[in-house]
């Protein structure tokens, strides 16, 4: 790593974030307003990639924050240090939105040691190395030297004036504290520049000293420390669950109840000021309304009621909240995913997947006003697009070899539909009834006599595999098409339509103005008749579910961030200009270009829902 020289001291800001009480408040001349955290999550790795090619483009990143505009977000996350060109798009468009930033919060990963003890020295000396790496390249001082896994470049865009907070770290594993501590029963104090440690565990107390270390050296370096903070998440939380418990094997191996890391044990020795030379420290969870199963199984959480009934969601964060207080509370991830399987089922159907888009869009809004609702300082949604690389245990087996997992879509799986932008490709294949797009698709098997089945075609994309399955009975045979993995079957053009795995592999039935035709499940209209949506056979008198379609825009894919959001009358939507508010309109379509012939993979937008106005941050 080279260094470029910097400047031993810097002026106080004009403005600037900090962490204050139980907030965050953004500081312009010296006065100050309090700050509700609504952001989203970015990750590393588009389709096709791991996170640790880092083959996000400069115009995807200007596109990406354009369309986080859009959703009125005034705050983002990367989970690493990412190449130049990401710094540089956000200092272009905060630079062109001066009144308006879209504040930064960045995290410096790390593995966990090799033998699970945080205290080991090469592994500390490695991860404050990345500390110093982070906070000279946040502040456009640092060539950094092409690593495996690390980004690199020059870094010469100084984005810290747009810096809302550090995140050290990442979710640490109960079987790593539980070593850790062990092997330091003694050590319970620690004390530095900027942080100290009273009656901690020797995790808290190593937690203590990054926190100092990453603040001392960004004071010191550059004048003045961004608030900070570590990851955490609800299996570490300070609270005693008394409906978890883990039987058997190694002790506490799998207990999400076993270990706690308490962000109120370390303490901040001075004030978020500039003369203090640090703006501040807060807390920060992980919080998903599904996992771990003690937050739906406590009876305690399921009294608690939000504005739309009982929600066992909101009844932990004001639980979590309250061994909280005195510090912000930043969700630095929440949301819930639309793949087509569902890993845990929640008692308000805040479901770990089965959703449609606009469900969980409305699912998102839900917990965002959850999070103001109780006191937290803010939120971070998960996430900006799919990642397909990643993998739920829900359909591990099936996603093997691992390295070929960013290269296709699984719908089934929950970790990979967590997106707002999806990057579906653009299907040549409709579930229609017709077989005209397969001309030119050679057949896969063929049995001229065959007395059920004389030919089968196959073609597939990123997402599907299609068939089409010809037989001596009904002409022309009725296109189909079914999963990469069993029950995966669904209409090309309608990637979240289903609402559950209860409706997989469902005929559909074509309606046409609202009235289906009259013909039986599993068959189509006749040829010539309009056809309507498609929409899934419902069970029993469960009411039909309009299936949305995706469409391309003609013309567009040379142009430059998102089209005009519509709602479904086709009337354009202004966003309302106030930076406090959001732009709140029902069941929003939003339709993106399709990705051009040389460039797959490019992102798509399906239905969601926008966050809404929220009501004014109270700190009482």
């Amino acid at each position: 790593m080279l260094l470029v020289p910097a400047l031993a001291g810097a002026k106080d800001p004009a403005r600037y974030v900090r962490a204050r009480g139980d907030r965050f408040e953004v500081v312009v001349n010296g006065a100050a307003r309090p700050m509700f955290i609504r952001g989203i999550n970015l990750g590393a790795a588009p389709p096709g990639h791991f996170p640790g090619e880092f083959a996000i483009t400069r115009s995807d990143y200007r596109r990406w924050l354009a369309f986080a505009r859009t959703i009125r977000a005034n705050a983002i996350r990367v989970y690493a240090l990412h190449p130049p060109e990401f710094y540089q798009a956000l200092k272009d468009d905060n630079d062109a939105h001066p009144s308006d930033p879209i504040w930064l919060f960045q995290e410096v990963w790390t593995e966990l040691p090799a033998k699970n003890d945080f205290w080991d020295p090469g592994f500390g000396k490695e991860f404050e190395a990345e500390i110093r790496s982070a906070v000279d390249a946040i502040h456009g001082k640092a060539v950094l030297a092409p690593r495996p896994g690390h980004a690199a470049g020059r870094y010469t865009a100084d984005v810290s004036p747009y810096l809302a907070g550090w995140l050290l770290g990442r979710e640490w594993e109960p079987y790593a504290v539980r070593v850790t501590q062990e092997a330091h029963p003694a050590m319970t104090k620690f004390q530095g520049s900027y942080f100290a440690v009273d009656g901690g565990t020797a995790m808290e107390c190593w937690l203590g000293r990054e926190l100092d270390f990453a603040a001392s050296y960004e004071a010191k370096r550059y004048g003045m420390a961004h608030a900070v903070s570590f990851v955490n998440w609800p299996t570490l939380d300070p609270m005693r669950h008394p409906t978890e418990a883990e039987r058997g094997g190694k002790p506490a191996e799998h207990d999400e109840d076993a270990y706690s890391v308490n962000p109120s044990q370390v303490r901040l020795l001075k004030g978020p000021w500039p003369l203090s030379k640090t703006l501040g420290y807060f807390s920060n969870y992980h919080v998903y309304p599904y996992y771990p199963d003690f937050m739906n199984l406590d009876p305690g959480y399921a009294h608690y009621r939000d504005k739309h009934g009982a929600c066992n969601y909101a009844g932990y964060l004001a639980d979590l909240k309250a061994h909280t207080k005195g510090l912000p509370l930043l969700i630095g991830e929440f949301g819930v995913p639309t793949s087509r399987g569902v890993a845990h089922l929640q008692p308000q159907g805040l479901n770990h997947g089965g959703m449609s888009e606009e469900e969980q869009g409305k699912a998102d809004v839900r917990l965002l006003e959850d999070l103001q609702a109780t006191g937290c300082a803010g939120g971070l949604l998960f996430s900006l697009f799919d990642e397909w690389f990643k993998v739920n245990w829900l359909v591990a087996r099936g996603e093997e070899p691992r390295e070929r997992d960013p290269l296709w879509h699984n719908l089934l799986d929950p970790e990979e539909n967590y997106g707002l932008l999806g990057f579906d490709p653009p299907s040549t294949v409709r579930v229609d009834g017709s077989t005209q797009d397969w001309s030119g698709v050679a057949p896969y098997a063929s049995a001229p006599d065959g007395a059920l089945l004389r030919s089968l075609y196959v073609t597939s994309d990123q997402n599907r595999l299609h068939l089409v399955a010809g037989s001596g009975i009904h002409a022309p045979p009725r296109s189909r098409e079914s999963g990469r993995r069993a029950g995966q079957g669904q209409a090309p053009h309608a990637r979240r339509a289903f609402r559950g795995p209860r409706d997989e592999l469902l005929p559909l039935v074509a309606r046409d103005g609202g009235r289906a035709h009259g013909a039986p499940h599993g068959s189509v209209p006749p040829r010539g008749e309009r056809r309507g949506a498609l929409h899934s056979a419902p069970h029993r008198d469960e009411p039909r579910a309009r299936v949305p379609e995706r469409r391309g825009v003609p013309g567009a894919a040379s142009r430059l961030g998102p089209p005009p959001v519509r709602s479904r009358a086709g009337a354009e939507l202004r966003p309302s200009g106030r930076g406090s508010e959001l732009c709140l309109r029902s069941a929003l379509r939003v339709v993106r270009e399709r990705p051009p012939p040389h460039d797959r993979g490019r992102d798509s937008v399906g239905a969601f829902e926008c966050w809404g106005p929220l009501e004014p941050f109270r700190t009482g």
